[in-house]
């Protein structure tokens, strides 16, 4: 299933105005998870460019941003395009240390792919 208007409402991504608070950033990162549990939709994703909008959200503390870049790590687009951001390792190893659980071993999954 494609759905077209990616949910993190970056400019690529069909032209949604972005999240504003923290709920509706968890809500477009909890779709966003559900997207990209098929392998088509998850290079689609990578293509909208919104890596870099997950890793910002990841960087503040949320765990399900980290299991989007879970599934998105899975396919090369997505290992290449997490290499190209800024930070990323750190924002990682910073939710390795000190993050829930599940959101500890995707970060370690993501690290390991990359």
């Amino acid at each position: 299933m494609h759905h077209r208007g990616a949910p993190l409402g970056h400019p690529g991504a069909g032209g949604a105005p972005p999240p504003r608070g923290p709920r509706e950033r968890r809500e477009a990162a909890t779709a966003l998870y559900e997207l990209c549990k098929l392998p088509e939709n998850r290079r689609r994703t990578v293509r909208e460019g919104v890596a870099p909008a997950l890793a910002a959200f990841a960087a503040v503390g949320s765990a399900r941003a980290v299991e989007v870049l879970g599934l998105l790590v899975k396919c090369e687009e997505g290992r290449q395009e997490l290499c190209r951001i800024p930070g990323i390792v750190s924002v990682l190893s910073g939710v390795a240390g000190s993050g829930n659980l599940r959101a500890i071993e995707q970060a370690v999954v993501v690290l390991n792919w990359i």
